[in-house]
């Protein structure tokens, strides 16, 4: 799948801006700089890089994200999560 962000965020919280991440079965597999909108991107505002192995998630207060996005099971491999700011905290979804 192929995920365009405003702002993405990398396993040690270093931020870079219009970015696309590419994943397959919940891995990612490239990052790279936004050029063009392609064919089935999908946008969000922000997505998170973690070694973190999370399940999708809604925190009321979004003080926890970063507390979240480095809990879990830490793997060999790097995941991608969309999150979604709401006016009563964030969703956290996992990536495909």
């Amino acid at each position: 799948m192929i995920y365009g962000t405003h702002r993405l965020y990398d396993a040690d919280g270093r931020l870079t801006t219009n970015a696309v991440v590419e994943t397959c079965d919940y891995v990612v597999t490239t990052t790279y700089p936004f050029e063009c909108e392609k064919h089935s991107m999908l946008w969000f505002d922000a997505i998170y890089l973690s070694h973190a192995r999370l399940k999708r998630v809604f925190l009321a207060n979004d003080d926890l994200l970063s507390k979240y996005i480095v809990a879990g099971t830490a793997t060999d491999t790097l995941h991608a999560y969309a999150v979604t700011y709401e006016e009563d905290g964030v969703a956290i979804t996992p990536l495909q």
